[in-house]
């Protein structure tokens, strides 16, 4: 993946699917199953498309990436770069229901999912039964309407 030191400047997806744009600044990397990740510090623009999944009652009360217990019943997902607290409308490709969600996790760290959702957040758009699905992920903007 193109890193980008400038706001202004717009990164390669990391897999260059068409699609995807990200107008994004890097902060700090970590590394999960030798695999290292580096997060946006800050970002003004991002849609991406792939493959989304959701986490439930394994991991119901344990702690997330910023701290907060995970609340299945909560709308929020873990991303592997967006920075923690943004808020994006995860779209499903195949039934075009959506749902808001707040990025209060790191992950998925399983195949090239982009994507793991709460319970609530996959019920809200209909893919519980399947455990999967494609979507639109879409960055909203601080401070405006979500709807």
């Amino acid at each position: 993946m193109k890193l980008d030191t400038e706001p202004s400047l717009r990164a390669e997806s990391q897999k260059g699917l068409t699609g995807n744009h990200i107008r994004a600044k890097r902060g700090k990397s970590y590394v999960v199953k030798g695999v290292r990740y580096t997060p946006f510090a800050s970002v003004s623009e991002f849609t991406e498309f792939g493959e989304a999944s959701w986490y439930g009652p394994g991991f119901h009360g344990r702690k997330t990436a910023n701290g907060e217990r995970y609340n299945q019943n909560g709308l929020t997902a873990a991303h592997k770069e967006l920075p923690i607290n943004s808020v994006v409308r995860v779209t499903h490709e195949g039934t075009g229901k959506s749902v808001v969600v707040r990025i209060n996790d790191r992950g998925p760290f399983h195949g090239d999912r982009v994507i793991d959702m709460s319970y609530a957040a996959a019920k809200a758009i209909g893919m519980v039964q399947q455990g999967k699905a494609n979507v639109k992920i879409e960055l909203l903007p601080k401070g405006k309407p979500t709807l």
